[in-house]
């Protein structure tokens, strides 16, 4: 029987996963966010970790879907001149195996986010020998973040020196970036304490009850296949993400762009301060941007296809939804941005006709997309008198009917089809003919945000009517 299964679940030793995210066979993908984790989530993991508890699995995408194709980027502390293109990207794990691999493999101290602040600062880990192996003591309580300098001033003005390895044998403290070459450090710490018998069963005691449990931990992995479709790997990241970051559809088709040579962000930001000179665009967002220009590219394909005949129930669908962004291609949106942009910018200037001149007086954010979509595909049709005054129409039915308050994906890919070809001679809108608008609305209306409130002026009407 054929699975049907888009991922495989199975577990891997640590020190591998650690090994191949050196080597860059593991990488993240751009859109991922930087590490962000504290000292106390940095001793909670290692602490997990060196009693054999489970810490969660990761969650692994393969490469070689040349349909998806993310901008990779190595994770933090990862040194490689040449980084290679990697086999596996993390979608889940992010903060857990950056953390494990700045502390047990880098060779570099870590660079942490203090609790109080933004503030950062590198900090070496080091496991006090005798907390560790006195049962009564937490093991997160032996597990110690010392500067860069590996010098500490304790509260009680004593200072913890452990700049060399002998005065970390002296100290009784074990590093923990010596973990996977335990045995070179072993013997050094017997050979520096001269075989002393008591020293020789601590150190056999670590080892047992700590060094192994690293040696022998194995990492659960879902590992998503390379057939897995972009969109769903953006519901994955969202389902699984407990960093506190959001992702939007943006950020996925970003690096996925990057791996083509185009920087689809470097790009968003120099429209972004052209169209935001208006300011009735000042909150135009990179995911209305892009939505519009998925409905205009999606609308070229939809006319294409029926100039060439094709039948009513094989037309390609005009949309904005979520799979249809992920589905633009980068030379889609090259050759659409600058007209939507432009589009984007007759929007403003039919928004300051209407008398709306700033971006909260707008009732409906997604309304401009759709505006936008309309008048990138009507042209200089849009700017006629007779047109313009059909755009009137349709713009206040969807405000007063408020026609945008539920579905409005598919609201919106219904006018982008019927008002161009209204505007050209074709049918009423459905929006147009199913907008109802009570006038007593207009005194009773109360709510600030409500599209009948920004449309009837809101706080611009007399106090009288409010």
């Amino acid at each position: 029987m054929n699975s049907i299964s888009t991922f495989d679940i199975t577990k891997y030793p640590l020190l591998d996963v650690l090994k191949d995210i050196k080597t860059g066979r593991i990488q993240l993908p751009d859109f991922q966010r930087d590490w962000v984790w504290d000292d106390s989530h940095v001793r909670r993991v290692l602490a997990s970790i060196s009693m054999a508890y489970p810490i969660g699995a990761v969650m692994l995408l393969q490469q070689g879907n040349n349909h998806i194709g993310f901008k990779p980027r190595p994770l933090d502390g990862v040194t490689l001149q040449r980084p290679p293109a990697p086999n596996l990207l993390i979608l889940d794990g992010q903060q857990r195996l950056t953390t494990l691999f700045m502390v047990l493999l880098s060779e570099q101290p870590v660079l942490i986010k203090e609790s109080n602040s933004n503030k950062r600062s590198r900090k070496w880990y080091y496991l006090d020998l005798k907390k560790a192996l006195d049962p009564n003591t937490e093991r997160s309580e032996a597990i110690i973040a010392l500067p860069e300098s590996k010098h500490l001033r304790t509260f009680r003005g004593e200072l913890i020196d452990v700049s060399t390895p002998q005065k970390e044998y002296a100290a009784g403290l074990f590093p923990l970036s010596k973990v996977f070459c335990f045995l070179d450090w072993r013997s050094n710490y017997s050979k520096y304490w001269q075989y002393d018998a008591s020293s020789l069963d601590i150190i056999n005691a670590l080892e047992l009850e700590v060094i192994k449990k690293f040696e022998h931990y194995q990492m659960p992995v879902i590992q998503l296949r390379e057939s897995l479709p972009k969109e769903a790997v953006c519901q994955v990241f969202e389902d699984t993400n407990t960093s506190g970051c959001d992702l939007n559809f943006f950020d996925l088709m970003t690096a996925s762009y990057c791996a083509g040579d185009f920087s689809l962000r470097d790009d968003w930001q120099q429209r972004e301060a052209r169209l935001k000179s208006h300011k009735v665009l000042r909150l135009l967002r990179n995911t209305d941007f892009i939505q519009a220009v998925t409905l205009v590219a999606t609308y070229t394909r939809h006319q294409k296809a029926l100039d060439n005949g094709c039948p009513q129930d094989k037309l390609p669908a005009v949309s904005c939804r979520r799979s249809s962004i992920l589905q633009l291609s980068t030379q889609e949106y090259m050759s659409w941005a600058e007209p939507v942009t432009r589009g984007f910018e007759e929007a403003a200037r039919f928004l300051h006709g209407q008398k709306i001149f700033d971006a909260s007086d707008l009732a409906y954010p997604i309304q401009l997309v759709a505006l936008a979509a309309i008048l990138t595909v009507s042209g200089e049709r849009s700017k006629l008198e007779m047109p313009r005054l059909m755009l009137e129409q349709w713009f206040w039915c969807g405000v007063f009917g408020e026609m945008y308050t539920g579905g409005t994906d598919a609201r919106v890919a219904r006018d982008l089809l019927e008002v161009p070809a209204w505007l050209s001679g074709g049918s009423l809108p459905s929006t147009h003919r199913e907008a109802y608008f009570a006038t007593s609305r207009l005194l009773s209306v109360r709510r600030r945000h409500g599209a009948v409130y920004k449309g009837s002026g809101g706080d611009k009407r007399p106090q009288s009517q409010k």
